[in-house]
């Protein structure tokens, strides 16, 4: 009997010595961190700006799927590039300043929305410069991609300008 009991407790042993092994080999996720969702939008706007911007770059920051809501019209991200490409022909400089941040975390995906400010400068035709101020209240659902790399699925922009 005595002998019994002692295989017993080393087999239960082992086991749980095998159950930990085999949790501490697991690859397991951690939470997208509200460092990474904030660093993701902070490319998707350099993507933007109108000193570098470039569409192709862009798709470094969106999923293929991409869409955005603004104007009370949805964009995809061809549609989108069309979009900026034509708001930027005449800027000189962009800045947006994002802020008041509510992040929303788990393994895989990110929900966040913030304010953004946006100052937009371009040149008249009467060679006098042009600035323009917006704000805007904004949704982002952010997704991990295979490669671990953190790309924006769906952004909804609401113009908040007083």
């Amino acid at each position: 009997m005595k002998l019994f009991s002692t295989i017993i407790n080393r087999l239960v042993t082992l086991f749980a010595c095998l159950l930990i092994l085999g949790l501490l080999g697991c690859d397991l996720k951690k939470n997208i961190t509200e460092d990474q969702v904030k660093s993701t939008l902070d490319g998707f706007f350099a993507a933007l700006d109108v000193d570098h911007y470039d569409c192709e770059k862009l798709g470094e920051w969106v999923t293929e799927d991409f869409m955005l809501y603004e104007m009370e019209k949805p964009f995809s991200q061809n549609q989108f590039c069309d979009f900026v490409d034509d708001a930027l022909a005449d800027m000189t400089s962009t800045d947006w300043v994002l802020s008041d941040f509510t992040i929303s975390t788990d393994q895989n995906s990110a929900h966040v929305y913030y304010r953004n400010q946006g100052r937009f400068v371009s040149m008249g035709e009467d060679g006098q410069e042009m600035v323009m101020n917006m704000e805007w209240l904004e949704s982002a659902y952010i997704i991990r991609q295979k490669d671990g790399a953190l790309k924006i699925k769906f952004l909804s922009s609401d113009d908040i300008n007083n």
